[in-house]
């Protein structure tokens, strides 16, 4: 088996620059010339010698595990359709830039009910940082109790605006809001409306913000507003006054564009469109937010505005990277734009220059 002596030799450098170089130590490595580095790893690879950046960080102390709380399948069983799409993104995206700088997952699958617990559990494997998605009241104060202790946290699609700010990456919604308004407008809509929830999330509010302004300034209208109903004492949409509410809506209204504020609006109205009367997008064209794997018998893909998760997840585990090796982080919260993701939903047409090609942007690397 090769030896880090021997990829020395090889390269013409001493053993502690092949150690900086093989395990990425910063902020020694980013003073080596990119020419050595490459003559380094090009002697590795020919000789067979790989880092063991665990067994490194023994040595060394340096806390290589990145803590990452998530959720796959949501409480809501309504989401499961799609929601581990997004899921599954994000985690490609954290994975793959934690492994690019040398660090490695520490994955905890969010349960309400043992959140605190499991955070307690990753802070005593002495992780060097925290990512979160969405969390809950309980997991912001408790990551706040890390972030005093020193531990880098950062919060993905924050429920509030405000949970551990600013250390957050979020999608810019009011952007988001006004690019869905931009496509309605695009679409020749004279009779726009849009779909949300009675939910008081600053992500709503702020895309419906963006949206009505752009409508009104771009068509000169105020757009009709459709209000799904939820379950007693619950965040999930009731779909079976859902159905007759958005059946009433579209008859009486006779909107030639309609609004989907959140996936999980987009997944109702995608399931009540199949039974309402009207052609898509022939006579109402439909544009939904993250609801890229929505389809029905009408269009086989809702078009939609979204962000990559994927993206999400690469940049809050570069901040949690540059924090942990006191590299510049840059201004924050970081606001990622939105995109537009066809569908046969909306006039084939219809195009953005935020377009994307297709959905695999949001699960694939760039080549």
């Amino acid at each position: 088996m090769a030896t880090i002596r021997a990829v020395a030799e090889a390269a013409g450098v001493s053993k502690t620059t092949v150690s900086f170089v093989m395990n990425n130590t910063r902020p020694q490595v980013d003073r080596i010339p990119l020419a050595t580095r490459e003559r380094i790893k090009a002697c590795a690879a020919a000789l067979g010698y790989y880092s063991n950046p665990i067994a490194a960080s023994l040595r060394t102390g340096k806390r290589v595990w990145i803590g990452v709380m998530t959720e796959v399948l949501p409480n809501n069983p309504g989401t499961w359709a799609w929601a581990p799409f997004f899921e599954v993104s994000l985690l490609h995206g954290v994975q793959r830039k934690l492994a690019e700088n040398g660090y490695f997952t520490l994955l905890a699958l969010r349960d309400a009910e043992s959140e605190v617990q499991d955070m307690d559990l990753l802070a005593s494997a002495q992780i060097g940082g925290l990512i979160l998605r969405a969390a809950d009241a309980r997991a912001v104060e408790k990551a706040g109790e890390l972030l005093a202790s020193g531990v880098p946290v950062v919060n993905i699609f924050p429920r509030r605006p405000t949970d551990l700010f600013p250390n957050i990456v979020d999608l810019d919604n009011v952007e988001a809001g006004r690019l869905a308004g931009e496509l309605v407008a695009r679409c020749g809509s004279r009779n726009p409306a849009f779909v949300t929830q009675r939910d008081d999330r600053h992500a709503l509010l702020d895309r419906q913000h963006g949206l009505v302004e752009t409508i009104r300034a771009e068509i000169g209208v105020d757009p009709g507003g459709c209000e799904l109903p939820l379950k007693p004492n619950s965040p999930i949409v009731d779909n079976a006054k859902a159905f007759r509410l958005l059946n009433d809506f579209v008859s009486t209204h006779r909107p030639d564009a309609l609004v989907a504020l959140d996936g999980g609006t987009s997944s109702v109205l995608t399931a009540a469109l199949d039974y309402i009367d009207v052609d898509v997008p022939g006579d109402i064209s439909v544009i939904g937010f993250d609801s890229l794997t929505c389809g029905n018998t009408k269009y086989r893909n809702l078009s939609s505005v979204s962000v990559s998760w994927l993206r999400a997840g690469e940049v809050a585990a570069q901040i949690v990277v540059n924090r942990v090796e006191n590299v510049e982080v840059g201004s924050l919260p970081r606001m990622l734009p939105p995109v537009f993701v066809p569908g046969d939903s909306t006039p084939p047409d219809l195009s953005h220059e935020s377009a994307v090609a297709n959905i695999f942007a949001f699960v694939m690397p760039e080549a």
